[in-house]
């Protein structure tokens, strides 16, 4: 078993979601943006910019699917989210922009994974979402967007009865910590343990937190001395009893 000391606040979490990244790209027709076009099939300009909404409609839509479906529920994380999170487009101020590009981060629990753990069935899913998009629009129809994928780790979870998860949550307990049973909506390396090494793998550390904000990621990142010191104390607790080494 492992422990990834993640700063969770002295919970335990025993779940994540995967995550992986997708760039979709919309083309367009260049043409001179202060004159007017001619229908494109009459060689007029295409603006992938405007082109670019019926995408992102199309994927808010299926995000609203997805946060709603009782399939994708878990008792320690959340339904499958994507979230725009880049975009560029255009070559001119002056120019009708002959491509646009979107960039989105999906983040989908163990239920939304396939037989290995991987998006393959996210992937499915949405690429099916804008090829019915692009039926919608002439433009599109002819010229639909592309998806490229990239940057994929999968999710995980472990049952609350495992050894390791009783094991620290009774430590915690003993030491006065507090804490519970909980899953994390990003992901940590415990998945790459708990996945491919057959290794159960828990996440279990200090607060990350300054009153209550959320300091994870951010330029101040930081956790608590006195935290620091009672997590090392619950670790030590809990490896040896987990090992099961006599006092």
């Amino acid at each position: 078993a492992g422990i990834i000391p993640e700063p969770t606040g002295f919970d335990v979490w025993i779940a994540c979601r995967g995550s992986i990244l997708v760039t979709i790209d919309v083309s367009g027709a260049a043409g001179h943006a202060e004159m007017p076009q001619p229908s494109w099939r009459e060689g007029g300009a295409v603006n992938a910019i405007e082109k670019a909404t019926v995408v992102l409609e199309a994927v808010r839509r299926l995000r609203d699917d997805w946060r709603g479906r009782e399939d994708l529920r878990h008792p320690y994380v959340s339904p499958t989210d994507l979230v725009p999170t880049l975009i560029s487009g255009g070559e001119w101020t002056s120019t009708y922009p002959s491509s646009c590009r979107l960039t989105y981060v999906i983040a989908y629990p163990p239920a939304h994974a396939d037989a290995e753990g991987w998006a393959s069935v996210v992937e499915r899913e949405l690429g099916e979402c804008l090829a019915r998009a692009a039926t919608t629009d002439d433009w599109l129809a002819e010229h639909p967007p592309s998806l490229v994928w990239s940057a994929g780790v999968t999710p995980m979870e472990i049952p609350a009865n495992e050894p390791i998860v009783t094991t620290v949550r009774a430590t915690a307990d003993d030491l006065g910590l507090g804490g519970q049973v909980a899953g994390l909506d990003s992901w940590y390396d415990g998945a790459t343990f708990t996945r491919f090494a057959s290794t159960p793998a828990i996440a279990f550390g200090p607060s990350g937190l300054d009153g209550d904000r959320t300091v994870a990621h951010t330029i101040d990142e930081f956790v608590p001395v006195d935290d620091l010191v009672a997590c090392s104390q619950a670790l030590a607790v809990a490896a040896l009893r987990f090992c099961g080494t006599a006092r």
